[in-house]
């Protein structure tokens, strides 16, 4: 008797292992899962593709050109897709599409899981094949829950939260409305609820707005803030933040160390972006910290030849040629 309950511990303990190490597979198998269902359904409503990325693959829109490149390897897969003129009702009816869909393949892939197996149910638990199958599937499933909780979240308490603040600074920006003109006080001054992701996106976005007004004696609390808020480990997603403070450290506030260490975290998708702000960054890098003159001078010509191609911000756009035309100037 001891020794058959003995061996079926042993055997429950391998099951646990085998669901655990399939729940861990399954939350990178929902990233690319999610990431491909929230390109679907933006890019059928009419949503301008940007980039999508997962494991060492990348492929973005370079000033109008698809382009697949191999990168470092990223374990979570990431899109972003945008759009002018989005009203808040398109914005709900977008994400009520993209829950639908991603509970219509949760669940199509638990049941799969759950009734693939061959034989008795009881040798299904027997099976650490079919427990690994089960955590990828729990896994897929989780992400629905706390995907839906959040956009659920986001949505209800848009005016509560800074996530519906990012938005509504994002549309105003996107349909023609400077930086410059809008008001973005400290986010300690706002007292919304907030997670730390939309932290840094609002606190770059200052970042960009005092840098556009030539308050360079204002940015360093800012760039501070970025720097002990960065997701570990670099991300895609938070490249325009690595590129606030590359730029910084840089130019601004010349600190080569700094500089060096945060372009060689984001420096995999820095020396591939051919868009303006990304050139921009990539110049003043070049002849400040590595003192590489006619090199800076190219990256800032490349900047300046799809400048017209760059963003569906005249704001922004203007700001890059401003950037890119003084780098060129300084490196005569």
């Amino acid at each position: 008797m001891g020794l058959i309950i003995g061996y079926q511990g042993h055997g429950i303990g391998y099951l646990g292992l085998a669901f655990g190490f399939g729940f861990v597979i399954g939350i990178f198998i929902a990233s690319f899962i999610g990431a491909l269902i929230g390109l679907f359904v933006t890019m059928i409503n009419g949503f301008e593709f940007k980039y999508f990325r997962t494991l060492f693959f990348d492929i973005s829109d370079v000033n109008g050109k698809i382009k697949f490149t191999i990168r470092k390897f990223t374990p979570i897969s990431q899109y972003q897709t945008i759009k002018t003129g989005l009203t808040d009702k398109a914005d709900i009816m977008i994400s009520v599409m993209q829950l639908a869909v991603m509970w219509a393949v949760s669940i199509l892939i638990f049941v799969l899981a759950l009734f693939g197996a061959q034989g008795q149910v009881y040798d299904f638990y027997e099976d650490n094949v079919y427990s690994i199958f089960m955590g990828i599937a729990s896994a897929v499933m989780f992400q629905s829950v706390c995907i839906t909780f959040l956009t659920i979240s986001a949505h209800v308490n848009a005016k509560k939260n800074l996530r519906g603040r990012l938005k509504q600074i994002s549309r105003a920006w996107i349909n023609g409305k400077r930086l410059e003109d809008m008001e973005l006080p400290p986010h300690e001054q706002l007292g919304l609820k907030t997670t730390k992701y939309d932290l840094l996106l609002y606190e770059n976005l200052r970042f960009m707005q005092k840098l556009s007004f030539g308050l360079y004696s204002e940015l360093l609390p800012i760039v501070e803030f970025l720097e002990g808020n960065l997701t570990k480990g670099y991300i895609r997603s938070e490249a325009s933040v690595y590129c606030a403070i590359i730029f910084y450290y840089s130019y601004i506030n010349r600190n080569a160390e700094k500089a060096v260490y945060y372009f060689g975290e984001a420096e995999d998708d820095l020396k591939h972006d051919m868009d303006s702000n990304g050139r921009r960054v990539m110049a003043y890098y070049e002849y400040y910290i590595l003192g590489q003159k006619e090199q800076a001078k190219k990256t800032a010509m490349d900047g300046l030849k799809v400048i017209d191609k760059f963003s569906i911000c005249h704001g922004e756009r203007e700001q890059e040629r401003k950037l890119l035309e003084y780098i060129l100037y300084e490196a005569e």
